[in-house]
């Protein structure tokens, strides 16, 4: 059948198919070397996010791409049918588009079967039309810098997170480039940069390709003993807040604290960008010692109502999990990845399907923050099925 032969393609993998026809730009790169690595990478961000921010942005969680590739293999609720039919032609008319996630790509490859697995990236591939949200970490990062420099030089004077959290399928692991190699440095740059620029054309459905066999078993740890475990901890501290600020302005201390290297690093990265240099160990630790760490400058600037709609993933994470604790609501297998989604899809997409009790969570109260980030949350197939309609 077609679809059979989408996936089974003859000949070499599809993966190194599409590096093998990418443009040759190492030419151009050699005639540039003043443009540095980052300054290309970053130009050609900026490109992306002028094509994606115009457009509708719809964010599936794997629930509803596995409903979209069960449509495509003829196996699907007729609703299914109908939802996936609604968002392939809102994506074809080029007004729409369904990004991925590394929390999808994760959950992709975990699909045992092959031709599953592959028919699922061939769906997330029309639909998101290759385009990718940045890793949970790098997203985070982005955020911290806006808000910093923000708060400091004025919104104008640095680019949005929304304008640089677009990547491709093959980024999704983090930015490589070739190094060490036995070439110049300006010779050495400008293949990093026609690298970057082939890697970057490689589809979805060949980076599942490429790497799927190989890490099916790389992403065990949302057990329902490590959920259960969660639980009974959380429980124990029940005595420690009376309110929901106060669970929440526990969990963000708890966050910030995971965050502690994330944090010092944006610090160096601003010292950096403003000096020109890079700060020796000894004055990294005597600014430990002699200044209000970020940690405590953002937790002053959550418990006095300052952040607003920034810094998303702090308060997107936390705020899950104090009102999972508020609520006395039990960790369930699978709730890290969900929770990853809600905090990937509400800042950066306008529209995010999910499953029920996430989306109760996440759009009534304490939470709303459907409301907070302008992002409509739909569970039930028919709604969705209507909010599709309603975009054509």
């Amino acid at each position: 059948m077609p679809l059979q032969s989408e996936i089974m393609g003859p000949g070499d993998p599809s993966w190194l198919e599409h590096i093998r026809g990418a443009p040759d730009t190492l030419p151009y790169h050699l005639a540039h070397p003043e443009v540095s690595f980052g300054t290309h990478v970053k130009a050609c961000k900026l490109a992306l996010a002028r094509e994606v921010i115009p457009k509708t942005r719809i964010y599936l969680d794997q629930k509803y791409w596995i409903h979209c590739r069960d449509a495509k293999l003829d196996r699907a609720q007729t609703v299914h049918v109908e939802i996936f039919r609604a968002l392939r032609e809102l994506v074809q008319r080029g007004e729409t588009i369904c990004p991925v996630a590394h929390a999808v790509l994760e959950e992709t490859f975990k699909q045992h079967d092959r031709v599953t697995r592959a028919a699922t990236a061939i769906v997330i591939e029309e639909l998101s039309q290759n385009i990718a949200i940045e890793p949970f970490t790098e997203l985070t990062r982005l955020e911290l810098l806006r808000f910093i420099r923000s708060s400091t030089q004025g919104g104008d004077a640095v680019h949005a997170a929304e304008e640089l959290a677009w990547t491709w399928p093959a980024w999704l692991f983090g930015v490589a480039r070739p190094s060490n190699t036995p070439f110049d440095m300006a010779t050495e740059r400008a293949m990093a940069k026609a690298f970057f620029d082939a890697i970057i054309r490689m589809p979805f459905s060949a980076v599942v390709e490429a790497y799927g066999g190989a890490r099916l078993e790389s992403f065990a740890y949302d057990t329902e003993e490590m959920q259960r475990k969660r639980t009974e901890e959380t429980r124990r501290h029940r005595h420690e807040f009376q309110t929901f600020k106060d669970v929440f302005l526990i969990e963000v201390a708890g966050g910030l604290d995971v965050l502690k290297e994330d944090l010092e690093g944006t610090m160096v990265h601003l010292y950096e960008a403003t000096t020109g240099n890079t700060p020796t160990p000894e004055e990294v630790r005597a600014s430990r010692a002699t200044r209000p760490s970020l940690a405590d400058l953002i937790y002053s600037a959550f418990k006095h109502g300052k952040v607003g709609a920034a810094l998303p993933g702090i308060r997107i994470i936390s705020g899950i999990h104090a009102a999972m604790r508020y609520r006395d609501q039990p960790h369930r297998k699978g709730d890290m990845h969900d929770h990853v989604h809600a905090r990937i899809a509400l800042p950066y997409c306008d529209m995010f399907l999910t499953e029920k009790n996430l989306g109760n969570l996440l759009t009534q109260p304490p939470l709303e923050y459907d409301k907070l980030y302008q992002c409509r949350v739909l569970w039930d197939d028919e709604k969705i099925l209507e909010a599709l309609k309603g975009l054509k």
